[in-house]
């Protein structure tokens, strides 16, 4: 194998998000879960269109999450436009979630929130174009 068609370089940043993102984001997964079965337990109120929403936006989150990650280290073809696509749905995701705490709800943003901020814009201003506009995308990912 060519040290072209590796991934290494610059490809470590993504590689190692979506190694960090499959585990942070199952553990987010089940604690969601976790909550809202506990909510419903105790019987306490939850809006069910809350639940709804949250849930479904993590299982299309994980399912997309899991399908970047497949693609990435099997370097398949159409993973330049299966990245962008998990990039975008993290971004539709999460941020409305922080954003919708912070100004409707009035909690503070911790140091994990801002984490994710800042790691949501770095994937819109560096990796997106990087997917888009690199040669060597589709040089590494080409089965």
């Amino acid at each position: 194998m060519t040290e072209n068609k590796k991934i290494n370089g610059f490809l470590y940043f993504p590689a190692a998000g979506l190694v960090i993102s499959c585990v942070s984001g199952s553990l987010n997964a089940l604690g969601i879960i976790a909550l809202f079965i506990s909510k419903f337990y105790h019987n306490e109120p939850v809006s069910s269109w809350l639940a709804i929403i949250i849930l479904t936006g993590s299982f299309v989150y994980l399912l997309t999450l899991y399908t970047a990650t497949f693609s990435f280290f099997k370097k398949l073809k159409k993973t330049k436009y299966i990245m962008i696509l998990y990039y975008l749905v993290n971004i539709a995701t999460n941020a409305p979630l922080i954003f919708y705490s912070w100004l409707m709800l009035d909690i503070q943003l911790e140091l994990k929130e801002i984490g994710i901020l800042v790691s949501l814009s770095f994937d819109v201003i560096v990796l997106i174009p990087y997917f888009l506009l690199s040669k060597r995308i589709d040089t590494v990912f080409d089965r």
